[in-house]
Parts: structure tokens; C-alpha cells; sequence
């Protein structure tokens, strides 16, 4: 059959369709395997880092070790900085839900400010380990501005 004066080869311009949906097909799941292996792994680092945190909660001799590895004595080693990295990987793994499609932007935003409602009390302790540790800087600032819509006047 000719076309616009050209002849036209079905087998080929078939051919061609199904390569092109084979490759659309296969780059789709590649995509959404990749997602979901980036977001596996940020919460098996999440679920560890939690029970690193219950060990040392729990155990006298690994919280005397955490205290000596940070340079202080025991009784200066608190369990509430504990605590607050708990509480600010777990902002973290709302955050990287978020970036990755697993949870709205209204979630994620939800669980930061009810994050900071627990923290309120140290939330200037809270802002020291937010910049201790090297989190994504987009995270950080997404964080930070939670803290200002629940703590009124907070500066810096």
C-alpha cells in the first residue's frame, strides 16, 4: 500500500509499536522497582536506627558506652537526645515517603507538625542535631518551617 506516494511495510511499522510498548513497559516497572526499593531501604534504616535507640534505652551498659563514645559521663547523656533522633528519622521517613509518592504532601506535612507538638519542649535542642547531622537540606527546611506553625514565635 502506498502513502503519500511511499510504500508502507505493516510488519515493519508493527514491529516497531511492539518494540516501543515492550521498552515503555519495561521502563515503567524499572522506575516503580527502583521507588520501591529506595523507600524499603529508607525504612529498614529507619526500623533499625528505632532499635538501636530501644537497645540503648534499655540497656545500662550500651547507654554507659553511647555517654563515653559522646565524651560525657553518664549522668550527662540523656535519654531525650535519644529520643529526638527518633522522633526526627521519623520526620525523615515521612519526608523521603513524600519525595518518593507514598505519602501526600498534606501527610507528610501533618506528621512534622505533630512531631514538633512532641518536641516543643527541646525544640532548640532539636535544631542543634537537625544541623549536627548531614540530613538533605530540603529536609531540613521543610522541618524547620513545620516548627513555625506550631511554635509561635520562634526565631531562627
Amino acid at each position: 500500500m502506498t502513502l503519500f506516494g511511499l510504500s508502507l511495510d505493516w510488519s515493519a511499522l508493527a514491529q516497531f509499536i511492539t518494540g516501543f510498548g515492550t521498552f515503555a513497559i519495561a521502563w515503567v516497572a524499572f522506575a516503580h522497582s527502583r521507588r520501591s526499593f529506595q523507600l524499603q531501604s529508607i525504612t529498614l534504616y529507619i526500623k533499625h536506627w528505632r532499635e538501636l535507640n530501644r537497645l540503648f534505652l534499655e540497656s545500662d551498659r550500651a547507654r554507659s558506652a553511647r555517654a563515653r563514645l559522646a565524651g560525657k559521663t553518664e549522668g550527662e547523656f540523656e535519654d531525650v537526645d535519644s529520643l529526638i533522633f527518633m522522633y526526627i528519622n521519623q520526620a525523615l521517613l515521612a519526608y523521603y515517603s513524600w519525595r518518593f509518592g507514598a505519602m501526600p504532601y498534606g501527610e507528610m506535612e501533618a506528621e512534622f507538625e505533630a512531631i514538633w507538638v512532641t518536641l516543643q519542649a527541646f525544640h532548640e535542642r532539636t535544631i542543634v542535631f537537625l544541623h549536627s547531622e548531614s540530613f538533605p537540606k530540603r529536609f531540613v527546611a521543610m522541618f524547620e518551617e513545620a516548627r513555625t506553625r506550631v511554635i509561635p514565635n520562634v526565631t531562627g
